[in-house]
């Protein structure tokens, strides 16, 4: 996954005219005005090579600066949540967008849950949106018919059906685990895959900014799987996500003011 922003540039190192200028040691030949001869051509190069390496400066500082594109299509990230009601990400009005990517048969999932309600909570004072995502496809998150009430495996093509599946299943995690984070059931073209897709596998926490929507940073595995507080205080991961979170809502302030994303 790139991360936008990041680039070699490199060192220039000035020249001084005195050091261009060798005396050789016991000679006396070169006279002042020889020396003075080879001052001015020193001069005269380093004035002519000046524009020349302003320009590639510029060219790399161009070329360094973060860029404003979209990953694997997550401008058309869409779902539905539990509630029912549907949401595109790029069309909310949030500060930024927080999506961590859930599944009820992963164990680093669920013990991140804590960290997860914390950040939460921190995301509604900031102005940032936070969700909790899941694909819609009840095998690959372990999910069989036979588990919920014996559905015909052939209704497992119809997506509506596939998500009410889900949603039960969800619904018995948030009641057992305490989830305080909105749960949103996604729309194709979001997938879990190795291929072709920003999300490979679970969880992963994604912040994105907004207008547009564009992915700023991602964390793969857990936030942290500490669950008292204090602990979590002192989690350098958790810490870490608590600064993005800060980062999206201050540089997404930014952006509206006219200043752009740093």
């Amino acid at each position: 996954i790139p991360r936008f922003g990041l680039c070699s540039v490199p060192f220039i190192r000035p020249v001084s005219i005195d050091s261009a200028v060798v005396l050789e040691k016991g000679v006396r030949r070169h006279t002042r005005y020889s020396t003075m001869q080879n001052m001015n051509f020193q001069s005269v190069r380093i004035g002519r090579l000046r524009p020349l390496a302003i320009l590639i400066m510029v060219s790399l500082m161009v070329a360094c600066r973060p860029q404003s594109a979209s990953n694997f299509q997550v401008e058309n990230w869409s779902g539905q949540t539990l509630e029912g009601e549907q949401i595109r990400f790029a069309d909310l009005d949030s500060h930024g967008v927080v999506l961590n990517v859930y599944s009820p048969t992963c164990g680093p999932c669920i013990e991140e849950i804590p960290a997860l309600n914390a950040i939460y909570a921190q995301a509604r004072a900031t102005g940032v949106r936070m969700y909790m995502i899941v694909e819609n496809n009840p095998f690959a998150l372990g999910i069989f018919p036979e588990d919920e009430g014996g559905v015909d495996a052939r209704a497992m093509e119809d997506p509506e059906q596939r998500r009410s599946i889900v949603r039960q299943r969800l619904q018995r995690d948030v009641n057992a685990y305490g989830i305080q984070v909105p749960i949103v059931i996604m729309d194709a073209p979001f997938t879990l895959s190795q291929k072709d897709s920003l999300v490979t596998a679970t969880p992963e926490t994604l912040f994105l900014t907004t207008n547009p929507l564009i992915l700023r940073f991602n964390m793969i595995g857990p936030v942290s799987t500490r669950s008292n507080a204090d602990d979590l205080a002192a989690d350098t991961r958790m810490q870490f996500a608590l600064s993005q979170l800060d980062r999206l809502s201050s540089d997404t302030a930014d952006a509206e003011a006219g200043g752009g994303y740093n």
